[in-house]
């Protein structure tokens, strides 16, 4: 049967509708998809931050690389980069680095990735690295040995090579396995090995006790201090002695408690008592302490879940529409049945089918925004107060509307 042009007419006005709550449905399976990627991003996340805070800069570096495959966020490339920066890989840090700040970070993290870009260049040209062209730089990581003995005056052997006598300070080891013996005459000699790691400080301590010089080295395990920090050239305090300035591998100290104190230009004091023993490796990853707000208020248009109750209510309306539409339609129907003689009797029909399409359509865009609604407010976690952009830290995740470059939208998004 051939449609009336009326009913073609009003027909094509629900196109809109149609669209709509095309775009609803395609809207909320984003949301719903963004957000369990999210989700399990922040797990893998916290994953690899625990193994960070072990040490385990490898492990760590491969969990924070699966959680940005995930959500390609800043701030989790800069844990990547400084996980490889604690491996002494420095060029691939770098790189990673500049990957972090090329996608847009927020004015804070801008500037600490700014910083610690300077700092690895600067220790990269120094060793003639050319720091414009990475992809082809040939460049051994290097790490530095201070040996203070008591009594001083002892000989350091490395991997079977005079060293000097102590003190020794900062002589600079490429990255590799040593075994280093400490030894003078009328004391028992003493062994250590030690794994050095590029760009970082490590200091042995050792106490020579009175012996025969030609009886077997002793094996020495004594404790360990490994001391992380988010800058260098900071200076790390041993029970108030001044010891070593960050990035530091080990320290070596008596069995014990001990109190380490981490302070310098711009970052302010940490300190944390620790039980040292030995033959173990106590870690301690100073932090800057106080929280911030990571989002700024102007950065939000409305609050995820404010815009969860708008989305909400105009379901709600949708579908109330609807359900007037719906009795309209009916109404139409009744007097189209009631009244088979009247003129106008054709023009009630199609009134009533135009009716009875809007209520539908209404009733499934209702539904659709209620769906989205349910999802903004379910998936809403706040703004919370956090501390500062360092690494090793936990991410405040966030998944709302926000300002976007060029107008209004709705994004998502993780800060620190």
């Amino acid at each position: 049967m051939k449609q009336s042009a009326p009913l073609r007419q009003r027909a094509s006005a629900l196109i809109p509708l149609l669209v709509a709550l095309a775009l609803s449905l395609a809207a909320t399976s984003a949301l719903a998809q963004a957000a369990s990627g999210r989700q399990q991003a922040q797990v893998i996340f916290k994953k690899g931050q625990a193994l960070y805070d072990e040490g385990r800069f490898v492990e760590a570096g491969i969990e924070f690389l699966t959680a940005y495959q995930l959500d390609p966020h800043p701030a989790i490339m800069y844990n990547v980069a400084r996980a490889h920066e604690e491996q002494g890989k420095l060029v691939n840090a770098l790189q990673y680095y500049r990957v972090a700040l090329g996608l847009k970070p927020s004015e804070a993290v801008k500037e600490e990735l700014d910083r610690k870009i300077a700092e690895l260049e600067l220790i990269l040209r120094a060793d003639g690295v050319d720091v414009l062209n990475l992809d082809t730089a040939a460049w051994v990581p290097k790490g530095s040995l201070t040996v203070q003995s008591e009594p001083p005056g002892a000989e350091v052997i490395i991997n079977g090579q005079s060293a000097g006598t102590t003190p020794i300070n900062g002589k600079v080891l490429p990255q590799g396995e040593y075994s280093i013996t400490v030894r003078r005459r009328g004391f028992r000699a003493e062994e250590r090995a030690l794994t050095v790691v590029g760009g970082k400080t490590y200091v042995l301590s050792p106490r020579l006790t009175p012996g025969s010089d030609e009886d077997p080295a002793l094996k020495v395990q004594p404790g360990m201090i490994d001391v992380s920090a988010p800058q260098r050239g900071l200076m790390v305090f041993v029970d108030g002695e001044p010891v070593a300035t960050t990035p530091v591998g080990q320290l070596e100290v008596p069995a014990g408690l001990h109190t380490i104190s981490v302070e310098g230009k711009g970052f302010p004091t940490y300190e944390e008592r620790v039980e040292v023993v030995s033959g173990q490796t106590a870690r301690i990853v100073a932090r800057r302490p106080g929280p911030i707000i990571v989002q700024k208020s102007d950065e939000v248009l409305v609050s995820q879940s404010g815009w969860g109750w708008i989305v909400t209510g105009a379901g709600a309306g949708a579908v109330g529409f609807g359900g007037l539409m719906g009795a309209l339609a009916l109404s139409d129907a009744d007097t189209y049945n009631a009244d088979r003689g009247a003129p106008l009797r054709a023009q009630v029909r199609e009134d009533a089918i135009f009716k009875g399409i809007v209520a539908d359509v209404s009733y499934g865009a209702g539904l659709a925004l209620l769906v989205t609604g349910a999802l903004l407010i379910t998936f809403d976690e706040g703004v919370e107060a956090e501390e500062p952009p360092v690494y090793g830290e936990e991410l405040v995740w966030q998944l709302g509307p926000q300002l976007l470059p060029g107008g209004a939208g709705v994004g998502a998004g993780a800060s620190w």
